[in-house]
């Protein structure tokens, strides 16, 4: 998340707020983790040429985030497959690989 007030390649971010980051561009950011890492698959450019989603869950994404998530992937995208793992990673809530 970010630690102050920014304005990054034309994107404003706010203190506290997360980030999800794709080739060195922002692709989305807000207060909630689970939105912003939605919102960032949504903004990937050629979408419609991807067809597998794997998702790494950080060690803190509480159970009812991890289900929101895949409730929301899953109607929001459902010509993409998506596989869920329990990375258990420190620092990352959301690590998502596309293709």
């Amino acid at each position: 998340y970010a630690i102050r007030d920014a304005k990054v390649g034309g994107v404003e971010v706010k203190k506290d707020n997360f980030m999800a980051i794709s080739r060195g561009k922002i692709l989305a950011t807000c207060s909630n983790c689970v939105q912003t890492a939605l919102n960032a698959v949504e903004n990937i450019e050629d979408l419609d040429d991807l067809c597998i989603c794997t998702v790494f869950y950080g060690k803190d994404l509480s159970l009812s985030d991890r289900k929101i998530f895949e409730d929301e992937f899953c109607e929001r995208f459902p010509d993409i497959t998506l596989n869920v793992y329990h990375g258990e990673q420190e620092v990352y809530g959301i690590l998502i690989a596309l293709e």
